[in-house]
């Protein structure tokens, strides 16, 4: 081979080398690193279910294994894997482990396992958590109050409270205080295993009254842990009160709910003077109520209507009847004296019929009349936001089925 061929092979291997060089170093520089990014695993049963408690490891191919435990909802984020091929391996006791390997982009991604029921299969072990070297505490999460009863006196008010331990999480208070203070360090603690809350509140301040603006103060205790005072804050507002009233053409539909419900317009003879004659009843709308006479001393008769509350029937809180208006007797004869007045009997109401007559001899029979009383109308009184499925008859909640 001449000299001149011997320098041009030499040129061809020194331009090989240097091409592959060159593409080395581009594929160096092109190179793109891996990028810390999200990877939520979500870990379900085979009837779609989620599945908590389940082992997670995540191993990427560059970086450090990250491992957790499926949350409540069968959950595990780790905010920081690097992108690029990732092993993931789930395991829980009485499911068959899994394995699988798939390339996490940039921007983050999600993987999903089904576990099916049964044992073996790969293996998660993630390390017992460290114990916390910060103190639980205690936190009320939601405090709420309404009235729920109202008296000349005072007012009940039922509250509701749910609190959360941390770290644990929600939990059933053990003890809760409440006041009208954010004081509550004189207020002794009261037992509780859950439910609704009762509270009485007095005047307001010295108004005589207990509406205004009202606040009360909640704390509850758990193990000994105390939360901190939580209040809240209501504007109390006279209720608006409606009246209802029932004449001839509906007081049937009255009388039809109330003998439903299990109360009752009942007539009672308080008073007769040798009572030979039958006693007061309601006839359709009116009061048949018999009178009578003695030969040698004055007669006298009183009886007494009444719609109220009796034993354990009682009418719905802020309801009441406020009137009977029954009418005097054509029958009634002339020289028969008689009275008809009624009152208020607690959140009923009563009439008393009272008529007399002097002695009057009538036969050795001394028979007795019929006298028919009119019950020409009811009215009734309640809270004119008392809501009913039917607006034009919400009085009917004033006498509950129970």
């Amino acid at each position: 081979m001449s000299s001149k061929l011997k320098k041009l092979a030499s040129l061809f291997r020194l331009f090989a080398i240097l091409a592959v060089v060159c593409f080395i170093l581009a594929v160096v520089a092109t190179a793109k690193p891996p990028i810390s990014t999200t990877l939520k695993v979500i870990v379900g049963r085979e009837n779609n279910t989620p599945l908590s408690g389940a082992s997670v490891c995540a191993a990427p191919s560059t970086g450090s294994q990250v491992s957790a435990k499926t949350d409540l909802t069968g959950q595990v984020t780790f905010d920081a894997v690097n992108s690029g091929p990732v092993s993931i391996t789930v395991s829980c006791p009485g499911f068959i482990g899994q394995t699988h390997t798939s390339t996490l982009p940039d921007a983050g991604g999600t993987a999903r396992f089904i576990l099916a029921s049964g044992t073996g299969g790969p293996s998660c072990n993630v390390p017992a958590q460290p114990p916390s070297s910060t103190p639980p505490t205690l936190g009320i999460t939601s405090f709420d109050w309404h009235l729920n009863r109202r008296t000349p006196l005072f007012f009940e008010a039922a509250l509701s409270v749910s609190a959360t331990m941390t770290p644990g999480g929600p939990v059933i208070p053990t003890q809760y205080r409440v006041g009208e203070s954010s004081d509550l360090n004189s207020t002794p603690w009261t037992a509780y295993t859950g439910g609704v809350i009762t509270f009485r509140m007095g005047y307001n301040g010295d108004s005589l009254t207990a509406y205004g603006q009202r606040t009360l103060f909640m704390q509850v205790r758990e193990n000994g842990i105390a939360s901190a005072v939580a209040a809240k804050t209501v504007n109390l507002q006279p209720v608006q009160l409606s009246e209802y009233r029932f004449d001839a053409s509906t007081l049937p539909d009255l009388l039809n709910v109330v003998s439903a419900a299990g109360f009752r317009l009942t007539t009672t003879t308080t008073l007769a003077t040798q009572n030979h004659c039958s006693g007061a009843t309601l006839q359709g709308l009116s009061i048949g109520n018999p009178s009578g006479y003695l030969p040698d001393r004055a007669w006298e008769k009183i009886v007494q209507v009444r719609l109220g509350e009796s034993g354990q029937k009682r009418f719905t809180d802020g309801w009441r009847v406020k009137s009977i208006d029954i009418g005097n007797s054509r029958e009634l004869a002339l020289d028969t004296a008689r009275t008809i007045a009624g009152q208020a009997d607690g959140d009923g109401f009563a009439v008393v019929i009272h008529f007399s007559t002097g002695p009057k001899s009538l036969g050795s029979d001394n028979p007795c009349f019929s006298n028919s009383f009119p019950l020409r109308g009811i009215v009734l009184e309640g809270p004119a936001d008392d809501m009913a499925l039917d607006q034009a008859k919400r009085w009917k909640n004033m006498f509950p089925q129970h």
